[in-house]
């Protein structure tokens, strides 16, 4: 099995490598960038770049070239945007392509919720966020089929080792979480 993770706005970092390391030294990463890697200061920085250059729509169909490039069965393991463009391709995917995908703070979903995935998919929601409420989000998701939701008492980007919300304890504790789950799936 193939493990692809799919990146959030900062796109492929070291940090990203170093996570796609430890859960299995042949991950793929998927990045909004393609063939560029851009640094950036500040979170905020990182969004207006991603905003005003890809966007989720044309990340989402850049995931989908990726997974067609792609033999199947692949673990997707999306992280905030990564999340999001993966839910916005879980219904329209073969279900046999797809082992499982998992997705943390993905908060665009909120924008797509008549989507239901077509392969098993575990959505990780963060303790709150600043535009929406993180448990009505979860109410309208919860009786959706091949969906596992869950909530953490972590905040946004807590796997993140580049944003100001990044925990060493809830990224320790999920990185036992993927590992185990990874291990289960091969």
């Amino acid at each position: 099995m193939r493990l692809m993770l799919v990146s959030d706005i900062f796109g492929d970092t070291p940090a990203l490598r170093q996570l796609a390391e430890a859960i299995d030294g042949n991950a793929k990463i998927v990045h909004p960038y393609r063939d560029i890697s851009p640094a950036f200061n500040t979170e905020q920085d990182a969004y207006q770049y991603f905003s005003e250059r890809v966007g989720l729509a044309q990340y989402a169909q850049f995931l989908l070239q990726e997974l067609k490039d792609t033999p199947a069965p692949v673990f997707l393991l999306g992280f905030s945007v990564g999340a999001s463009a993966i839910w916005q391709l879980s219904g329209q995917l073969e279900p046999d392509k797809i082992a499982l995908a998992k997705g943390y703070y993905g908060s665009q979903i909120r924008n797509h919720l008549s989507l239901t995935p077509c392969f098993p998919m575990e959505l990780v929601f963060p303790a709150s966020e600043p535009h929406f409420c993180v448990a009505e989000l979860m109410a309208a998701l919860q009786s959706k089929q091949n969906l596992i939701i869950r909530q953490t008492e972590f905040r946004h980007g807590f796997m993140n080792k580049l944003s100001v919300n990044f925990c060493r304890e809830g990224y320790q504790q999920e990185l036992e979480v993927l590992n185990n789950c990874f291990t289960q799936q091969h």
